[in-house]
Protein backbone atom coordinates (compact mmCIF):
# COMPACT_ATOMS: atom_id res chain seq x y z
CA UNK A 1 0.00 0.00 0.00
CA UNK A 2 2.58 2.72 1.28
CA UNK A 3 4.04 1.83 -2.49
CA UNK A 4 0.78 2.95 -4.09
CA UNK A 5 0.61 6.21 -2.17
CA UNK A 6 3.72 7.32 -3.15
CA UNK A 7 3.44 6.76 -6.75
CA UNK A 8 0.02 8.47 -6.35
CA UNK A 9 1.72 11.70 -4.15
CA UNK A 10 5.82 11.23 -5.09
CA UNK A 11 6.55 14.80 -3.57
CA UNK A 12 5.72 13.94 -0.14
CA UNK A 13 8.38 13.23 1.65
CA UNK A 14 6.81 11.32 4.89
CA UNK A 15 5.93 8.11 2.46
CA UNK A 16 9.94 8.10 1.67
CA UNK A 17 10.74 8.52 5.26
CA UNK A 18 8.27 5.51 6.23
CA UNK A 19 9.34 3.56 3.87
CA UNK A 20 13.57 3.98 4.72
CA UNK A 21 12.19 3.46 8.64
CA UNK A 22 10.58 0.08 7.37
CA UNK A 23 14.17 -0.80 6.01
CA UNK A 24 15.74 0.00 9.48
CA UNK A 25 12.88 -1.53 11.45
CA UNK A 26 13.32 -5.01 9.53
CA UNK A 27 11.99 -4.97 6.10
CA UNK A 28 13.73 -6.69 3.90
CA UNK A 29 16.23 -3.95 2.60
CA UNK A 30 16.90 -5.31 -1.10
CA UNK A 31 12.87 -4.98 -1.25
CA UNK A 32 12.82 -1.49 -0.04
CA UNK A 33 16.15 -0.56 -2.21
CA UNK A 34 14.40 -2.12 -5.42
CA UNK A 35 11.28 0.19 -4.63
CA UNK A 36 13.27 3.25 -4.32
CA UNK A 37 15.49 2.31 -7.27
CA UNK A 38 12.10 2.01 -8.73
CA UNK A 39 10.50 5.03 -7.91
CA UNK A 40 13.78 7.02 -8.69
CA UNK A 41 12.91 5.71 -11.99
CA UNK A 42 9.90 7.39 -12.39
CA UNK A 43 10.52 10.73 -10.72
CA UNK A 44 14.31 11.09 -11.37
CA UNK A 45 13.79 14.78 -9.96
CA UNK A 46 12.52 13.78 -6.70
CA UNK A 47 15.09 14.51 -4.01
CA UNK A 48 13.53 12.38 -1.45
CA UNK A 49 13.53 9.02 -3.31
CA UNK A 50 17.29 10.02 -4.24
CA UNK A 51 18.43 11.16 -0.85
CA UNK A 52 17.14 8.05 0.69
CA UNK A 53 17.73 5.58 -1.33
CA UNK A 54 21.59 6.81 -0.98
CA UNK A 55 21.22 6.49 2.69
CA UNK A 56 20.68 2.64 1.95
CA UNK A 57 23.28 2.16 -0.39
CA UNK A 58 25.83 4.54 2.24
CA UNK A 59 25.51 1.02 4.39
CA UNK A 60 25.65 -1.31 1.50
CA UNK A 61 27.41 -0.29 -1.44
CA UNK A 62 30.08 2.48 -1.42
CA UNK A 63 30.26 3.81 -4.75
CA UNK A 64 26.61 3.19 -5.67
CA UNK A 65 26.07 6.01 -3.07
CA UNK A 66 28.81 8.08 -4.74
CA UNK A 67 26.92 7.92 -7.70
CA UNK A 68 23.94 8.88 -6.49
CA UNK A 69 25.14 11.81 -4.04
CA UNK A 70 27.10 13.26 -7.23
CA UNK A 71 23.77 13.11 -9.11
CA UNK A 72 21.73 14.61 -5.94
CA UNK A 73 23.79 17.65 -6.32
CA UNK A 74 21.95 18.40 -9.44
CA UNK A 75 18.48 18.31 -7.81
CA UNK A 76 19.13 20.34 -4.53
CA UNK A 77 18.77 23.89 -4.42
CA UNK A 78 18.66 24.02 -0.29
CA UNK A 79 22.46 25.08 0.49
CA UNK A 80 22.55 23.64 3.83
CA UNK A 81 21.43 19.97 2.51
CA UNK A 82 24.12 20.68 -0.45
CA UNK A 83 26.41 21.36 2.01
CA UNK A 84 25.92 18.34 4.09
CA UNK A 85 26.09 16.38 0.74
CA UNK A 86 29.04 18.27 -0.14
CA UNK A 87 30.65 16.99 3.38
CA UNK A 88 29.52 13.16 2.93
CA UNK A 89 30.92 13.15 -0.57
CA UNK A 90 34.51 14.19 0.59
CA UNK A 91 33.91 11.51 3.65
CA UNK A 92 33.65 8.64 1.17
CA UNK A 93 36.70 10.17 -1.27
CA UNK A 94 38.72 10.28 2.12
CA UNK A 95 38.23 6.70 2.89
CA UNK A 96 38.90 5.84 -0.61
CA UNK A 97 42.27 7.76 -0.43
CA UNK A 98 40.76 9.95 -3.49
CA UNK A 99 42.09 13.06 -2.18
CA UNK A 100 41.97 15.13 -5.51
CA UNK A 101 38.03 14.41 -5.77
CA UNK A 102 37.81 14.71 -1.54
CA UNK A 103 39.29 18.64 -2.08
CA UNK A 104 37.27 19.37 -5.07
CA UNK A 105 33.77 18.69 -3.06
CA UNK A 106 34.53 19.86 0.14
CA UNK A 107 35.70 23.30 -1.26
CA UNK A 108 32.83 23.01 -3.38
CA UNK A 109 30.74 22.77 -0.02
CA UNK A 110 32.80 25.70 1.48
CA UNK A 111 32.09 27.67 -1.39
CA UNK A 112 28.42 27.82 -0.49
CA UNK A 113 29.22 29.84 3.13
CA UNK A 114 26.52 27.74 5.22
CA UNK A 115 30.09 27.27 7.65
CA UNK A 116 29.36 23.56 8.49
CA UNK A 117 32.10 23.06 10.68
CA UNK A 118 32.71 19.18 10.34
CA UNK A 119 33.17 20.20 6.07
CA UNK A 120 35.88 22.64 7.38
CA UNK A 121 37.77 20.71 9.68
CA UNK A 122 37.55 17.88 7.20
CA UNK A 123 39.34 20.85 4.68
CA UNK A 124 41.48 21.73 7.26
CA UNK A 125 42.72 18.67 7.96
CA UNK A 126 43.28 17.90 4.49
CA UNK A 127 45.18 21.23 3.73
CA UNK A 128 47.57 20.34 6.38
CA UNK A 129 48.46 16.78 5.32
CA UNK A 130 47.86 15.51 2.19
CA UNK A 131 46.99 18.82 0.53
CA UNK A 132 50.23 19.96 1.62
CA UNK A 133 48.65 23.90 2.27
CA UNK A 134 49.43 24.74 5.80
CA UNK A 135 48.34 28.32 5.53
CA UNK A 136 44.76 27.43 3.92
CA UNK A 137 45.34 24.99 6.94
CA UNK A 138 45.41 27.53 9.36
CA UNK A 139 43.19 30.00 7.96
CA UNK A 140 39.98 27.25 8.33
CA UNK A 141 41.01 26.77 11.50
CA UNK A 142 41.04 29.88 12.93
CA UNK A 143 37.79 30.77 11.21
CA UNK A 144 36.41 27.18 13.09
CA UNK A 145 38.08 27.97 16.30
CA UNK A 146 35.70 31.72 15.90
CA UNK A 147 32.37 30.30 14.98
CA UNK A 148 32.93 27.29 17.45
CA UNK A 149 33.39 29.78 20.40
CA UNK A 150 30.19 31.47 19.24
CA UNK A 151 28.03 28.80 17.90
Amino acid sequence: QLHAWIYENPNQELWFETLHLLAQKGAEKAHVIKTLESLHAKYPQNKWGLLYLTDLYLRTNTQKAITLLEKSIRHIDDKELLTKIFFQLGLLYFEKREYRKMETVLEQGISLNTHFLPLMNLLAHHYATKGNNISKAEQLMAEILKRNNTD
